[in-house]
């Protein structure tokens, strides 16, 4: 198993992957197919390190496009992310400072995921809601089975980091607060 990456169970199906405090994703197992929820950084490959839990068939979806959340898309096949976060989902694979693991390598292609769309699991069904806020594209998940709601960086404890360049006004974050809310 890997050093960087710290997995804890939080539930029997649904796990925390930790890239070394830089980035989180999570996996989500249902009966049919599995939930792959960002990809961390991608200086290891996070595709193995996900089939070490599961052989299901995966759906791979990005909160945003940050490179704590989709650098390791290169070793997947396709990933859903919000449109409105195209740009910069390729912008995240370019230039010197990608990580060596990763240096050369094409991301997965893309495919929309938009506000009330469904991922069917199986044994669950997971809710898209667009949540524009962090970044434009920004996507939170629910899992009203297991009374989860993944908010990527959407939502934070103390904070909501909003001066990067795909970054939208305070008064659409407070909208998709609202939204969330009824």
């Amino acid at each position: 198993m890997s050093e960087r990456m710290k997995i804890q169970k939080l539930t029997d199906s649904i796990y925390l992957l930790n890239d070394n405090d830089e980035g989180t994703a999570y996996l989500v197992l249902g009966t049919e197919k599995a939930l792959v929820i960002d990809t961390a950084n991608g200086v290891e490959n996070f595709y193995d390190i996900v089939r070490t839990f599961t052989d299901l068939p995966l759906v791979l979806v990005n909160t945003h496009a940050h490179p704590d959340h989709v650098r390791g898309n290169v070793w997947f096949d396709k990933a859903l992310i919000n449109f409105r976060d195209r740009d910069a989902y390729y912008d995240m694979f370019r230039g010197d400072y990608l990580p060596d693991a990763i240096r050369g390598l094409e991301p997965c292609p893309i495919e929309n995921l938009d506000d009330g769309d469904t991922i069917d699991l199986g044994d669950k069904q997971i809710e898209v809601i667009a949540f524009p806020g962090h970044t434009a594209g920004g996507l939170c998940l629910l899992s009203r089975k297991d009374r989860v709601l993944f908010t990527g960086d959407s939502v934070l404890g103390r904070m909501v980091w909003m001066f990067m360049d795909n970054s939208v006004t305070l008064s659409e974050l407070c909208r998709s607060l609202e939204n969330l809310n009824s």
